[in-house]
């Protein structure tokens, strides 16, 4: 009672970025949505004097990443496009910057890899313009990866230089550059040159507690063990079932349907179709939107190699 209510937003943000990196999803939810509520448009002006970015853009960005991670990607787009919307109404630099390259990651979260390109584009061409270093390198990342999932394998090596000039310098932050390279590797199938940053990378999350991608990269862990020696089924499998295990503690849904799909496709090589069936239903049951992402449309191409009807 009393207090300042820009203060207190950006009290409310501050936690919700640390507990969405930390992995605790429905709280960093809990306090963003709080913080978007306070929001009035005569803040702004205090905003920007005492601290970088707009509180009410900065939280929206963060929300859709929550909000995608709890498995609700259509409602995260709506607080994604509302962010971006309002930072591009604001004519203040850094918020925008902020916004682009977080809705630009978004979309990769999404795999929408046009989207994610695009925005990247815009998000390199106004930091570059800005001075916004950090923005740029993260932008430069994203389009990196769309390329790759274009089919251009040059994305790669962009990933990288953006993560050789991060890694020094910044410390666990450099979890952002390693998660897209890792992601572009796989995808090209150059599973010896992804394993060693996959470990990288558990070892960034365990270190700094950026627990928010440590299910999905046990799960990209398990990916590239099969890809270097289709043999280590066994280890692969505890890999899937580490990230199947930690996104079911997070409440991250989305991540639990991709970790349930990789394992259920290396059970059905296994014979194990009923575990596989019973795995996607239990799955797939949960989901109330978000049916035609790539992730969902890739759970249902499986679904139906178990001769199941889709769910």
């Amino acid at each position: 009672r009393g207090q300042n209510p820009v203060h207190l937003q950006q009290a409310l943000y501050a936690m919700g970025h640390s507990l969405l990196w930390a992995g605790q999803i429905d709280q960093a939810r809990t306090h963003l949505e709080r913080a978007i509520s306070l929001y009035q448009p005569s803040h702004h002006a205090m905003m920007v004097a005492q601290n970088v970015n707009n509180m009410r853009v900065a939280s929206g960005a963060l929300l859709a990443a929550a909000l995608w991670m709890q498995g609700y990607p259509e409602q995260a787009g709506r607080a994604s496009e509302q962010a971006l919307s309002l930072a591009r109404q604001l004519n203040h630099p850094p918020s925008l910057g902020y916004v682009l390259c977080f809705s630009a990651g978004f979309q990769r979260l999404l795999g929408a890899r046009e989207q994610c390109r695009n925005l990247a584009d815009e998000t390199m061409v106004f930091s570059q313009k800005h001075g916004l270093v950090f923005w740029r390198a993260l932008g430069a990342a994203n389009h990196g990866w769309a390329l790759v999932m274009q089919g251009q394998a040059q994305g790669a090596a962009q990933i990288q230089q953006c993560l050789d000039v991060v890694r020094v310098s910044m410390g666990g932050v450099k979890i952002l550059f390693l998660t897209p390279l890792c992601e572009a590797l796989v995808q090209l199938g150059q599973f010896e040159k992804a394993l060693p940053l996959v470990l990288e990378a558990l070892d960034v999350v365990n270190s700094s507690g950026y627990h928010y991608s440590k299910s999905e990269h046990h799960r990209l862990h398990g990916l590239c063990l099969l890809g270097i020696s289709p043999d280590a089924t066994e280890m692969a499998e505890a890999s899937f079932c580490q990230a199947l295990n930690i996104s079911r503690k997070q409440g991250a849904k989305s991540l639990e349907l991709r970790a349930a799909s990789s394992l259920a496709r290396l059970w059905l090589t296994q014979g194990k179709e009923d575990e596989a069936r019973r795995l996607l239903e239990d799955t797939r049951r949960w989901f109330t939107e978000g049916f035609d992402t790539p992730d969902f449309r890739e759970s249902t191409d499986l679904w139906g190699s178990l001769s199941l009807t889709p769910c």
